[in-house]
């Protein structure tokens, strides 16, 4: 792949006839990849757009300070909290949680410390104070900055003000505590401040004529403290004096350091950085025309983006999963093909070869394939065409076959020869010209979609409409698939190596045994189970559908795991029969109608968390239940209640099944994660479990979610 990542483009002359178009060399080359990212906003609950802190709470749930009030995310709800829920004031500015899983916020009056260890946060002390805009708490001991100054809590419920000038009244809008002994102070009167907290003695640290004035704190490494300003960023040592720095025009607003990764927020940008032995170097660009007021990490690895106009994102921990891009600009990807010089991409504007991009001006590339002298066969919606040399395009013999003239979809070798299939059919190219290719009744084979050399030493022949087609000794017959499958769409092969085929038709996946015997492996929800299939070893499947990539067990049909959704709100739809490939065995190549993506699936296997259901509240009408814990007693009669179930699950959208004991006799279908509603249920024992299956990570523990008597 180096030498993909590294080539220079080749200008490409036009002929007289319809081929390569002149064309200035592209951007290409190993870019930035478009990591999934999640909008948490009023479509899902969160009643603000601006969004001044998220932060994590020891149970997992994500809470976020906004003006409308706090936010608390549980992984299925969202729930808002205000002043009529027994907060003393709904504008929000920061956020700390403390050992005690207790959560502080800063307010525009003051300070409010909350109990959340049930569904409404209770007010355990509070403090007005004046505007608090930062607090940072280190076990027992916290510090908090103020409008007012700078605040000291030192584990009960109080707090008292800093004695020592300039920090008694200055007004303080970033802190990191350091260590029980020392905290990092910034403030738009006293600049950056290196505070011991037992002698409560300040020291200013000069970084302003490097980065003008400081905004805002972050952790670094080796107990270092990075400091940004409005001119860049800095590393300081614990001493104060500057380590390595970044000086560039840009206003910096939040900094997360996560994973020896720099992120950093400002200039109405998302960028990523990395800190050398001598300097902050800048990697890459993720999000453009964002106000980014803050940033964490949570235990999924996900990054939280707290914005000033864009409400929540979280940026999801499979950006690991994806690697970085090809960068082709060559429209949607059609195909992709693995030779030994690098890859073959084909696209709806144009192709990629080893060492050359080609501009087909009004033409799709369904296929490529190179023969043994070094020539490009290209199959496109315009028919069959050759490249002799980067030059030169030109069609092949299209005024002697219907077959290569129309428009073509597929290409492979088979026995050392070329196979074309078209809407009007299959060919191959025999030494004197083309040849078509007929059934074993003397028919055309109509559409043929896609075509595979199998291990069993057969061609076989997909088509849409008329089924599939086997090609041996000479002989196309039919594969009889059962009577309602045989005119039915196939799309896609794969074969294990062992002889075993599996055939992508309709919405199935079957399996056909080396003696001929089939069987349905798996049944798809949607109309069509797979455009594109391949077999990796360890008895997987790989499946590329209309809606993301999918890993299926190749014994059982099991899903092992499913990436989709939308990229900066493109989805994952894959395009033909050869918009798949797979190298090393663990990086894949994902062709779609968004461009290139690429998946490691190594990376894909460890991510090794299950979701798990738990009880978050029963909102009962029509009678009163008491109970201990989650086991509840009510009355026989006519009532209602309704369950709320979390997962503080953050990786992508579940999936929930229950069985009610005593009542059901098994379980539920899957269907999207919610709540739960029972009514007048007769009187007796019963006990609610929950699973809970993610498309990425599979299905998690039973879980106990309530015990209910009915007397």
């Amino acid at each position: 792949m180096s030498e993909i990542a590294n080539r220079f483009v080749h200008q490409a002359k036009q002929d007289e006839t319809p081929g390569a178009d002149e064309y200035e060399k592209p951007e290409f080359g190993f870019v930035k990849t478009r990591f999934p990212v999640e909008r948490f906003d009023h479509r899902k609950g969160l009643r603000s757009l601006q969004v001044h802190q998220t932060i994590a709470s020891h149970d997992g749930r994500m809470w976020c300070a906004t003006p409308s009030g706090l936010a608390c995310l549980d992984g299925i709800n969202i729930f808002m909290f205000d002043r009529k829920h027994g907060l003393i004031s709904h504008g929000l500015r920061t956020l700390a949680i403390d050992t005690d899983n207790n959560l502080w916020i800063g307010t525009d009056v003051g300070i409010e410390v909350l109990d959340i260890s049930s569904l409404i946060p209770r007010r355990l002390w509070s403090s007005e104070i004046g505007t608090v805009n930062t607090i940072d708490i280190l076990g027992s001991y916290g510090l908090i900055g103020s409008s007012n100054g700078l605040f000291i809590w030192g584990g009960d419920q109080s707090i008292t003000l800093a004695t020592e000038s300039p920090l008694a009244h200055a007004t303080i809008k970033s802190i990191k505590v350091n260590s029980p002994d020392q905290a990092w102070i910034i403030g738009p009167q006293i600049g950056l401040q290196l505070f011991n907290i037992s002698s409560q003695v300040s020291k200013p640290i000069r970084v302003n004529h490097i980065i003008g004035q400081p905004t805002t704190l972050c952790r670094g490494p080796d107990s270092h403290m990075l400091v940004g300003g409005i001119n860049g960023l800095v590393l300081v040592d614990n001493t104060g004096a500057i380590d390595r720095k970044f000086d560039a025009e840009i206003d910096v607003d939040a900094l997360l350091y996560y994973e020896d990764m720099l992120w950093v927020g400002g200039g109405k940008l998302l960028s990523r950085m990395r800190i050398e032995n001598d300097s902050i170097d800048l990697i890459d660009t993720i999000q453009t025309d964002i106000s980014v007021l803050h940033l964490t990490a949570d235990n999924f690895e996900n990054i939280w983006i707290s914005t000033g106009d864009q409400a929540l994102l979280r940026m999801g921990r499979m950006r690991h999963t994806l690697e970085k891009g090809l960068e082709t600009d060559i429209g949607s990807i059609m195909c992709i093909r693995q030779t030994e010089g690098g890859l073959l991409i084909g696209g709806s504007d144009g192709m990629t070869t080893e060492t050359n991009f080609v501009r087909l001006p009004g033409m799709t590339v369904w296929d490529i394939l190179k023969d043994e002298f070094g020539k490009y066969w290209i199959a496109t919606d315009a028919g069959l065409y050759c490249t002799v040399n980067p030059n030169f395009t030109i069609p092949y013999r299209h005024n002697e076959s219907p077959v290569v003239s129309a428009p073509n979809r597929a290409l492979t070798f088979h026995k050392g020869e070329i196979y074309i299939s078209s809407i009007r059919g299959l060919a191959k190219i025999e030494y004197d010209g083309v040849k078509e290719i007929l059934s074993d009744k003397n028919q055309s084979l109509g559409y043929v979609y896609s075509l595979h050399d199998g291990a069993d030493g057969a061609l076989w022949i997909a088509t849409l409409g008329n089924g599939v087609f086997r090609l041996s000794d000479g002989n196309v017959k039919r594969f009889d698939l059962g009577e309602t499958d045989n005119h039915s769409n196939a799309y896609a092969f794969a074969d294990d190596g062992l002889k075993n085929i599996y055939i992508a038709h309709g919405s199935s996946i079957t399996k056909i045994d080396p003696s001929g015997n089939y069987a349905k492996l798996i049944e798809s929800d949607a109309a069509i189970a797979a455009w594109t299939l391949k077999y990796l070893e360890g008895d997987r499947l790989v499946a590329g559908s209309s809606n993301g990539l999918v890993i299926y067990d190749a014994g059982d049909g099991s899903i092992r795991h499913r990436l989709s959704g939308n990229f900066d709100d493109v989805p994952w739809e894959f395009t033909t029969s050869r918009s798949l490939e797979i190298l090393d065995g663990k990086t894949v190549y994902c062709g779609l109608g968004s461009g290139l993506r690429i998946v490691n699936l190594d990376e894909l296997e460890e991510t090794g968390l299950k979701p798990r259901a738990e009880f978050a509240y029963a909102r009962w009408k029509g009678t009163t239940a008491t109970n201990i814990g989650q086991d509840f007693v009510v009355k026989a009669g006519r009532w209602f209640v309704e369950i709320g179930l979390k997962t503080c699950w953050f990786l992508d959208n579940c999936e929930m099944r229950f069985i009610l004991s005593g009542f059901d006799a098994r379980w539920s279908d899957w269907s999207e994660a919610g709540k739960l509603t029972f009514n007048s249920l007769p009187a007796g024992d019963y006990s609610l479990d929950v699973e809970v299956r993610s498309p990425i990570a599979g299905k998690g523990p039973k879980c106990r979610i309530l015990n209910l008597a009915v007397e």
